[in-house]
């Protein structure tokens, strides 16, 4: 090799060198600037052998793949190039609420409430690898109440709860894209309805259990996905366990550039919530509000659910984004297949929303009517905002407005009534809420 040619190989090896030792300094898009400029030298210098610009060629492929794969780089001071440190993988979350809420006519209640309320979460997820992620959560609340994390002011000065209401493990392999699993008490992923969606499943509830989901995108506007889960309810030594198993198919299409449609079909089955006891024992009946009970041992004390619950949850909506506000239609239907009473198993929603801004920052507004049998959902892990969790027909409507960066103030009514009520403004159950909510 001639001096010339022995000088450029000593300047591309130099430069190649310097590019890995000092890539956990530089992003990887210098890396990868530095690379394809030491590679086109190569290309471009007559005076280099064919096998030598082949050797500068691979190497740069080589180092690109280990850069992509978060692999320490040959060469580097410390042997861990592109370790990321602690801070760089924890990614911590917090979020607060303060309530105001008055209620008229409360079931069982002869004066009207208004009460001020809180909640406050924090938690965070770290970065165990490239595939596996730990999570956990921390919440203001009663830790027997899974629906709420509210607390109530007034309470003579008393410390609040706090308990730990999420920890898991996710893994999502490199290898397939689209793939995910959870393990642990984690949130309930399932596709919800995007006015109001808490019907079935209160979104404050995190089961524990097994989850696993795929999602697929043809890249077009087309995207194809399914969540299952299997959950433990209620664990027992000596007798069955009560479990709950759920699946759902999702989708979503561009029918056109200002037109998306979305559709979800889920399917809820509780197993064993009485065999062995798991009702009668009274593990699941405080949960309970507002399913049938039945008398099982005979002492006139409803001791064990009426119903069993295999419940079929459809949801679709359609939004069209050609006007200055996007609007969305939505609707779902709700089914028990096991339920005791026929008169009782059916649900439906039906909403519309739309969202802009007003002065500049982001605003919501929505309505949504539903009607909602008495067996048509397991009332434990329901809603909580109307004053029923089943058995009601009512509306739900507000607006959101941002009032400044992460701070939301939220404005809504719930009216309802008992499904089989009369038709009067006293039977009309009434809840308002000013909430003002901030994430940090």
């Amino acid at each position: 090799m001639t001096r010339s040619r022995i000088g450029v190989a000593a300047l591309i090896g130099a430069g190649l060198f310097l590019a890995v030792g000092t890539s956990a300094q530089a992003g990887s898009s210098d890396l990868e600037v530095a690379l394809e400029a030491l590679q086109t030298a190569a290309e471009n210098d007559a005076s280099l052998s064919p096998d030598f610009k082949s050797a500068v060629k691979q190497l740069s492929e080589a180092m690109r793949a280990q850069q992509n794969r978060g692999l320490p780089a040959v060469g580097s001071a410390s042997g861990s190039k592109a370790e990321k440190t602690f801070f760089d993988r924890i990614h911590p979350f917090a979020d607060m609420r303060l309530r105001l809420e008055h209620a008229r006519h409360q079931p069982g209640m002869r004066r009207d409430r208004t009460r001020l309320r809180t909640r406050f979460r924090i938690g965070a997820e770290y970065e165990l690898t490239n595939e596996f992620t730990a999570g956990f959560r921390l919440r203001t609340g009663n830790p027997d109440d899974p629906n709420s994390p509210h607390q109530t002011f007034g309470s003579g000065f008393d410390s609040w709860e706090f308990n730990l209401d999420r920890a898991y493990i996710r893994y999502e392999p490199d290898h397939v894209e689209g793939l995910w699993l959870v393990a642990g008490k984690a949130p309930h992923k399932f596709k919800t309805n995007p006015v109001y969606g808490e019907l079935v499943w209160d979104e404050d509830i995190n089961p524990e259990g097994l989850t696993g989901g795929y999602t697929w995108s043809n890249g077009n506007g087309l995207e194809l996905g399914v969540v299952a889960g299997e959950y433990w309810l209620v664990e027992r030594g000596g007798a069955n366990e009560a479990t709950l198993f759920d699946v759902q198919g999702h989708g979503s299409i561009e029918i056109s550039e200002h037109l998306v449609a979305t559709a979800a079909v889920g399917y809820y089955d509780y197993s064993r919530l009485d065999d062995g006891g798991a009702g009668r024992d009274g593990a699941l009946l405080p949960d309970n509000a507002g399913n049938l009970l039945t008398d099982f041992n005979g002492d006139g004390i409803g001791d064990a659910f009426a119903s069993d619950f295999q419940i079929i949850n459809p949801i679709a909506s359609v939004t069209f984004s050609g006007l200055s506000w996007p609007i969305t239609l939505a609707g779902e239907y709700i089914h028990n297949f096991d339920a005791s009473n026929s008169d009782f198993e059916d649900g439906y929603a039906l909403g519309a929303s739309t969202k802009g801004k007003v002065m500049e920052r982001s605003a919501k507004f929505f309505y949504q009517y539903q009607e909602l049998g008495r067996e048509a959902v397991f009332s434990g892990f329901a809603q909580d905002d109307f004053q029923h969790a089943t058995g009601f027909r009512g509306h739900a409507f507000g607006s959101e407005i941002g009032i400044a960066d992460n701070i939301k103030l939220k404005i809504w009514s719930l009216f309802s009534r008992p499904i089989d009520a009369p038709m009067t403004s006293r039977n009309m159950e009434k809840r308002i809420r000013f909430d003002l909510n901030a994430k940090f």
